[in-house]
């Protein structure tokens, strides 16, 4: 969503003069929980009917990556900013509904690994995977 809404183009069209993704982070942070949830499973339900109406159904498939923090004195081979070290988990979770969610896949790199570097492992089995 945010490399969507940080595109000059995107931004012109609604109407905005610049939108940063340390904003959108600041405002999803004031968002109440259940409502985000809330709209996830209603995204969801809408993907699952398409697919029911158009297409063999198949499992929603999500990639999501946790960065876990480490102390930098014992792990100065994870550094990833000036004091801090960490480590981050990459996950192809697998969503069948509410009640039913499963990793499928993970890989765990240095913190500062961009999570786009991953795709390409995590999507790249011949998955059908939403980012």
């Amino acid at each position: 969503m945010s490399d969507a809404l940080l595109d000059d183009d995107f931004q012109k069209a609604l109407g905005f003069e610049s939108i940063s993704a340390s904003q959108l982070s600041r405002k999803n942070n004031e968002i109440e929980p259940s409502i985000l949830a809330t709209l996830f499973l209603d995204l969801v339900y809408q993907i699952q009917g398409f697919h029911h109406k158009h297409l063999k159904w198949m499992p929603l498939k999500i990639t999501d990556s946790s960065t876990l923090p480490l102390n930098l004195t014992n792990y100065k081979w994870a550094k990833f900013r000036k004091t801090k070290a960490g480590v981050k988990l990459h996950l192809r979770l697998v969503f069948m509904d509410k009640n039913m969610v499963y990793p499928e896949n993970a890989v765990i790199t240095v913190a500062k690994e961009h999570d786009r570097n991953q795709l390409e492992i995590l999507v790249g089995q011949g998955s059908h995977v939403c980012v």
